[in-house]
């Protein structure tokens, strides 16, 4: 659940804040409760609670709009607290003509961790979005991350970069997305292989918002999103496909 209150605002720029809540639990099956007698599904639920401030500016002159934001949070695991968490970012956007834009965004991140290693993370990402004719807008992204920890699960430096487009004409009374992501994770130290460890993963990912369907000022969505992961360390290695049925804020 997110939900936005705009508390001021003028003719260039508005202050904001935005709410975010975020529960996962699970059920587990007959045979996994064989395996472990005694427990359940909620002692592997992950919540999470944010509060952000952003502050947001079109200039009559200059690069472009831009926004500032930070943001408060805590987890919990299995119900118990995790880790609490304080982000500072901001994004520039840079108007290329009519039809296209380049935007970059930058954030620092302190986790305290109450059952988890703290962390530092900084994160930058350059995004490129150009209007192809009448068909739609295409998006090119790269970005970096660097988490500093003096455990090895949380010690990392990641590159990724990713390609979507935005179709212009609905499909089926929905505006359709897609996107293809690529990611690499590099641990120079780990407990379960003495070179480290080194993760990379693709995902591939098509949205829908059925916005010829309202009702109480929202839309119904339908996502799908597949991903493979591998790594010098097996444990690691995954596959996922997953279907989400949602709703979004037609406003």
């Amino acid at each position: 659940i997110a939900t936005r209150y705009r508390f001021a605002q003028g003719g260039n720029h508005a202050h904001d804040l935005v709410m975010q809540f975020n529960h996962r639990t699970y059920s587990l099956t007959a045979d996994a409760k064989a395996q472990a007698p005694g427990v359940s599904g909620s002692d592997f639920a992950f919540t999470q609670a944010a509060l952000a401030y952003v502050y947001q500016r079109r200039p009559e002159h200059g690069l472009g709009p831009y926004s500032l934001n930070v943001t408060a949070g805590q987890t919990w695991y299995g119900g118990d607290p995790y880790l609490k968490f304080l982000r500072i970012g901001g994004n520039q956007k840079v108007l290329l003509g009519k039809n296209a834009a380049v935007s970059f965004s930058a954030s620092g991140e302190r986790q305290i961790g109450d059952a988890a290693p703290d962390a530092d993370i900084l994160r930058a990402d350059m995004r490129f979005s150009r209007r192809v004719g009448k068909i739609g807008t295409l998006g090119l992204s790269v970005g970096h991350s660097d988490s500093a920890s003096v455990t090895d699960v949380s010690d990392y430096s990641e590159w990724r970069s990713g390609v979507d487009f935005n179709l212009a004409k609905p499909i089926l009374g929905a505006r359709v997305s897609f996107g293809l992501d690529w990611r690499q994770r590099d641990y120079p130290r780990s407990a379960l292989d003495p070179s480290g460890r080194a993760d990379r993963e693709i995902s591939a990912s098509l949205d829908m918002v059925f916005t010829g369907i309202e009702r109480f000022g929202f839309n119904p969505t339908l996502s799908i999103n597949a991903s493979r992961a591998e790594s010098n360390v097996d444990r690691y290695d995954s596959e996922k496909l997953g279907v989400t049925f949602g709703i979004r804020s037609a406003f």
